[in-house]
């Protein structure tokens, strides 16, 4: 197939990066390679939501992830801070900010796919949507509908549940999003959602809420995505949402699971990856891993490197931390059977252009894409150690910005 060719011309090509001397004489060391990837879908998560990436960035962040195997760019395209996706029958979404031509996104799908990597789109809903809100603060909640709305400023309002206008404008986004993207999934976010202080407070969230007999405001994630979904499946595409447990807190044996089941889920809180793991296999659905412990390739590798545009605190996460990485959990083969791969996301808050997205993907993309191929007895640290440097010097040289994977020691200056 077009992928076996590709990833052999890759394995070869590492090959010829780690034997300097035997490359530059014209030689191949003799090697015998039996290889197949541990996961079949190795993805990172570009976010151009929050900065704006123009299409020829992409390109070229593609051109380097497929030299690792990656198979799957998620396009994260809308957000609080801008509507980054034509929509032809709502051209007041992309009225403001800088936005990816209908055109333009099917040059980069075709452009993908000659790499063999496939583009999933994700818009987020329904919260993290004041871009929608902007363009259309009548879909708001009751007492949130005449709130200005500033894009990039205004946080935590979300889409009201109870409202038809909401389901009709998704209805044509999705069925235009589904025409540019031949990928099986749409993204839908599902994520950070305000519950309490948006639905809980708004008129006609309550009065949905005594119509139905529920009793919390959380509930009606249930009818909102009851709403949403069957527009997705009826232009051919699987669901894909973030692993949200966060919300309610408590052991596996209570919490009610009302994901559907051909949901492909994303985990990504930190700490509650185990029991997502033990939810979704219970229940059936496809995981992907994101652990904000090991894939949040926008938390700093180092502390204050680089100072940081929305410094809330980040955690760390060291390169040999991303390498610890198993995307199985040490659990027994039978239980992560429903895993189907990894997700390594950069949310750019604090990257404005793609020389701080690929400095802050590299090198701890190179450990992720080593969780996704290879199985944990053929991973080893001193030996990844080792590896690292002469692939850091090939991309240094296609001019990618990377992160030198030690701290700099600054010594006192002699008086």
């Amino acid at each position: 197939t077009q992928g076996a060719i590709l990833y052999g011309l890759m394995t070869l090509d590492q090959i010829l990066l780690g034997d300097v001397c035997r490359t530059l004489s014209g030689k191949i060391a003799p090697v015998e390679i039996d290889d197949q990837p541990r996961f079949g879908y190795r993805s990172l998560m570009l976010d151009p939501a929050r900065h704006f990436l123009p299409s020829e960035d992409v390109k070229f962040y593609i051109d380097q992830m497929v030299r690792y195997k990656y198979n799957v760019l998620q396009l994260h395209q809308t957000d609080d801070q801008g509507w980054r996706i034509e929509i032809k029958k709502h051209p007041r979404l992309t009225e403001k900010g800088e936005f990816y031509t209908q055109e333009e996104l099917k040059d980069l799908v075709h452009y993908a796919a000659e790499r063999n990597v496939q583009i999933i789109p994700e818009l987020d809903i329904p919260g993290h949507t004041v871009a929608v809100l902007d363009a259309y603060p009548e879909l708001g909640c009751s007492h949130t509908d005449t709130i200005p709305k500033i894009v990039g400023e205004t946080v935590n309002l979300m889409l009201c549940a109870n409202n038809d206008k909401v389901y009709s404008l998704y209805k044509d986004i999705l069925t235009e999003v589904a025409s540019i993207f031949p990928a099986p999934y749409i993204h839908l976010g599902g994520d950070e959602a305000i519950i309490e202080t948006n639905w809980g407070k708004c008129e006609h969230c309550q009065s949905l809420m005594k119509q139905l007999g529920y009793t919390k405001p959380t509930e009606l994630m249930n009818y909102f995505f009851g709403k949403i979904l069957p527009v997705v499946r009826e232009n051919g595409k699987k669901p894909m949402l973030w692993c949200e447990l966060d919300n309610i807190r408590m052991p596996a044996h209570e919490y009610l699971f009302d994901y559907p089941k051909d949901a492909v889920l994303i985990t990504w809180r930190y700490g509650l990856t185990p029991l997502c793991m033990e939810l979704t296999a219970r229940h059936g659905n496809t995981l992907i891993m994101a652990p904000g412990e090991y894939t949040y390739l926008d938390y700093p590798q180092y502390k204050n490197d680089f100072p940081e545009f929305n410094n809330w605190g980040m955690p760390v996460t060291t390169l040999e931390t991303a390498y610890q990485f198993d995307p199985g959990y040490g659990l027994p083969a039978s239980q992560q059977a429903h895993i189907a791969g990894v997700n390594g996301t950069l949310w750019a808050e604090a990257m404005p252009d793609i020389n701080r997205v690929t400095y802050m993907t590299y090198p701890r993309g190179l450990a992720l894409a080593e969780a996704g191929w290879t199985q944990m007895e053929h991973r080893d640290w001193e030996s990844f150690k080792k590896r690292i440097y002469p692939n850091l010097s090939e991309l240094m040289k296609r001019g990618v910005s990377v992160r030198v994977p030690f701290e700099i020691v600054r010594y006192p200056q002699k008086r």
